[in-house]
């Protein structure tokens, strides 16, 4: 897990993200796994699920919050200040 939080801080650049994508996400979306196609280890496939700026268009965004048939992380849902600090990164421009 320190590596993938290492990574996450270089490539999203974000303390308050990087650690939450690290503890709920890169066991299942990683570069081995890639779980649905989706890698948190590879910036371009996270691009798929996030669209700068906009959080109500970002499909992670409705993972996270439970809005639709893909709730992440399967089993727990995220805290409401972990939700809040994800919308803030995609409003941010996801940088």
């Amino acid at each position: 897990m320190i590596a993938a939080l290492v990574f996450l801080l270089l490539a999203i650049g974000n303390q308050q993200v990087a650690p939450i994508f690290a503890k709920h996400c890169v066991r299942c979306h990683n570069h081995e796994l890639d779980d649905g196609g989706i890698s948190f280890e590879n910036f371009d496939t996270l691009r798929r699920v996030v669209v700068p700026g906009k959080p109500d268009d970002s499909a992670l965004m409705r993972a996270v919050r439970w809005d639709g048939d893909i709730r992440m992380p399967p089993g727990k849902k995220l805290s409401a200040r972990e939700i809040s600090a994800i919308r803030k990164w995609i409003l941010q421009g996801a940088r």
